[in-house]
């Protein structure tokens, strides 16, 4: 099995993974199959930029295992997804159904921390920032483990990585989509993501204080620089 990206995808190749619709969690593509004109069509429509293949050179008994499922990655996601336009509209977030899918992750990454290989997610570019916050989850919550964290301190630091960059619904998703040089006062726009993510998480989820501080401080370096101090 290997990531390959769509625009390289050939009539003929065969999916080594499953791919889920964005909207429901419903399978797009199942596993082992033939890979049409049409599907390699319907895919870059859909904005995907890459997809696992089976490769004829790596034996099935040479296969792994996925450690974190895809329906789990799906759920968080669509949990996001979902507290973005409820904190948007100003109304209650669950927080209960946050920490329930972060309690998943710490699950299945215990199961087989040995066994992390997947971190690349399968997802279109409309879903990026609720993508992108489940892998940060991921590697946040195994190095975690590896730093010998008890059950709850893993449960808050993988709900603070969740939700570290929720700050970004607030700013003009313009700014985020840009490629290459931004403006100073475009930079200082989007570095108010990290405040407005603390004071979201401090104020709209019943979570530890220190997840709220992981929002605060993802773009702090070791020595004190970055932002937002």
């Amino acid at each position: 099995m290997r990531l390959i990206a769509v625009e390289r995808l050939q009539p003929g190749m065969k999916l080594a993974r499953a791919i889920f619709r964005e909207d429901d969690g419903g399978i797009l593509l199942r596993p082992n199959i033939e890979l049409k004109p049409s599907y390699i069509d319907r895919l870059k429509a859909l904005k995907y930029h890459s997809v696992y293949i089976l490769d004829p050179r790596i034996s099935q008994d040479q296969l792994i295992q996925e450690t974190v499922n895809e329906e789990t990655r799906f759920k968080a996601r669509g949990l996001l997804k979902k507290a973005a336009v409820q904190l948007l509209k100003d109304e209650r977030v669950c927080t209960q159904s946050i920490k329930n899918v972060v309690a998943e992750l710490v699950d299945q990454i215990s199961h087989d921390i040995n066994n992390i290989y997947n971190l690349v997610d399968i997802r279109s570019d409309d879903n990026y920032l609720f993508a992108h916050s489940v892998n940060v989850c991921i590697i946040a919550l195994m190095i975690g483990m590896e730093m010998g964290f008890n059950r709850k301190e893993m449960e808050n630091l993988g709900v603070g990585a969740l939700l570290h960059d929720i700050g970004k619904i607030y700013i003009d998703a313009r700014l985020f989509e840009q490629f290459g040089y931004l403006e100073p006062r475009e930079f200082e726009q989007i570095k108010k993501h990290a405040r407005l993510g603390y004071d979201t998480v401090r104020n709209k989820f019943e979570v530890n204080f220190l997840a709220a501080h992981v929002a605060f401080q993802h773009h702090e370096r070791e020595d004190g620089s970055g932002y937002p101090r």
